[in-house]
């Protein structure tokens, strides 16, 4: 869930008399929500996992929330970590989501392939709960996903990364009325191995 904060050195949340960081009162004691969601075990110990405000829009109108499809597809035990940032659809003219994951271990490029097909059309496109609007457009392997210096997701890295041609792309046919073929296709740059070269950490 999303950590809440509370103390003596927390912030007010007022600046020139606007309230610019709300405080949420529970049991009578004033908290600052983070915006940070973490995980805590049985013991209280609590680990960061994302940021909540990654939320786009995509080009569609549709209000994107990151966090709840990376922690779906990080069910699958393949896939160690995943982070989901947005890119700018030339075709569209307007944001899509792309899946950033990082994998148990070093697979082909065939192997890669077939991971994300299972991935998209039997834990995605299959599940009730999710609309196909969710389902990230294009899938990027690496072998780690960049931090920044305070140790959390260089979301504006991988940004800057854009698109090489090197991403699994989803096709989805949608109409007015239905939804169609789910189809995962191979990039337009493949190296085989398909893995992805390091990514430089210092930013």
């Amino acid at each position: 869930g999303e950590a809440y904060i509370a103390g003596p050195s927390i912030t007010s949340g007022i600046l020139d008399g606007e309230v610019v960081a709300p405080h949420v009162e529970i049991d009578g004691k004033s908290f600052l929500p983070t915006g940070d969601l973490i995980n805590m075990d049985i013991e209280g110990n609590m680990s960061f996992n994302t940021r909540l405000d990654r939320t786009f829009t995509r080009f569609d109108g549709y209000k994107y929330k990151p966090y709840i499809m990376e922690e779906i597809i990080k069910q699958d035990s393949r896939v160690v970590e995943c982070v989901i940032n947005e890119y700018h659809d030339e075709e569209k003219n307007g944001f899509m989501p792309i899946a950033n994951i990082v994998l148990d271990k070093k697979y082909s490029y065939q192997e890669q392939l077939s991971i994300i097909k299972d991935i998209v059309l039997n834990k995605l496109a299959n599940n009730p709960d999710i609309s196909t609007r969710q389902i990230p457009a294009k899938f990027r392997v690496l072998d780690e996903i960049p931090l920044t210096k305070n140790s959390k997701y260089n979301v504006k890295l991988l940004r800057a990364m854009g698109i090489t041609g090197e991403e699994f792309s989803v096709l989805i046919e949608e109409t007015n009325l239905s939804v169609g073929d789910i189809k995962v296709v191979e990039p337009n740059k493949i190296n085989i191995p398909y893995i992805m070269k390091p990514i430089d950490n210092k930013n």
